[in-house]
């Protein structure tokens, strides 16, 4: 399944800055759920250009996904969907 531009499955909080990222949190992205109800994360994550990557929860993963901040933007908050 070729994935969105904007998930990168190998951004995990420990590599994050040596690609360019900041872990910054965990924000409910559930992969299965129609892109309609994904919405306003994918618009968020696409206009800031952020990455969802994986999550630091290793127990229970699903359905979060970590939120990465490029390191030029890392002193920006991410805007409330």
């Amino acid at each position: 399944m070729l994935l969105p531009d904007f998930i990168d499955d190998n951004l995990t909080p420990e590599n994050a800055k040596e690609n360019g990222y900041t872990y910054v949190d965990e924000v409910i992205y559930d992969r299965e759920a129609p892109v309609e109800a994904m919405q306003d994360i994918i618009d968020m994550v696409e206009k800031e250009g952020f990455k969802l990557g994986t999550s630091a929860r290793r127990d229970d993963p699903s359905p979060f996904s970590g939120l990465y901040v490029p390191l030029k933007n890392s002193q920006k908050s991410p805007s409330k969907p």
